[in-house]
């Protein structure tokens, strides 16, 4: 006996009891028998082999994640861009989970936290995927008064800025007509509201301040003070 069998794909064997991989889609096997004299048959068996595409489980976020993000700014729009699957689990590293499509999740405490995306179909095949740790960094805070009075009777008689995680900063001061009147690179020093040796004027006056904090992250900030004497 000799044997044909048509795949329907493209692909045949001649084998009595062939194995085939199929791709996905729905496919038709024929199979021709032959016997030693001539003599031959056929069999086909219409859509005899259905394969479903597996999920494929992929996902980016709206934020850019290949930097470390602040604690306040750490709400994560994420983007399913997975394929052939129709539910979905998400674990976002800090004990949270969630079944939506596209989730929004926010984060509250600094950390490393791990993603990982499960993509289901219907027949309960599943994929994952997995992606580089969100890191989340504390806030690099600052307090700035609004007023101050240098009159040496122990009350507010400087202008200090305070701030928690702060790795760098220079802090510029300037009068009314856009004189720089002080500036300084060290966060515990205060103006003692001199300039060049002698007491500055009543009056509003301006500071700027370029900071970097813990996350390596630039911050600029500026407001105005007043002299009270």
């Amino acid at each position: 006996m000799a044997y044909m069998w048509d795949f329907g794909d493209g692909t045949s064997s001649s084998l009595e009891n062939p194995s085939h991989q199929f791709g996905n889609g729905i496919w038709t096997v024929t199979l021709v028998a032959i016997t030693a004299d001539g003599c031959r048959d056929s069999v086909i068996r219409r859509a005899l082999v259905t394969v479903l595409p597996t999920p494929i489980a992929d996902f980016s976020t709206q934020e850019d994640i290949s930097q470390a993000i602040l604690l306040s700014q750490a709400e994560i729009y994420f983007l399913n861009a997975s394929q052939f699957a129709t539910t979905y689990l998400w674990e976002f590293g800090d004990g949270y989970i969630s079944p939506e499509t596209n989730p929004v999740h926010s984060y509250g405490e600094p950390g490393s936290y791990p993603v990982t995306l499960y993509a289901y179909n219907d027949f309960g095949c599943v994929d994952s995927i997995t992606k580089s740790p969100i890191l989340i960094d504390p806030d690099g805070s600052i307090f700035a008064p609004t007023a101050f009075s240098p009159n040496n009777d122990g009350l507010n008689d400087e202008f200090l800025l305070k701030g928690e995680g702060i790795t760098s900063y220079q802090l510029v001061i300037f009068n009314r007509w856009g004189q720089q009147v002080y500036v300084s690179r060290n966060i515990n020093d205060s103006w003692d509201g001199k300039f060049q040796g002698n007491p500055s004027p009543e009056g509003v006056y301006i500071w700027k301040l370029e900071a970097r904090i813990l996350s390596g992250k630039d911050v600029k900030m500026g407001g105005s003070l007043t002299l009270i004497r």
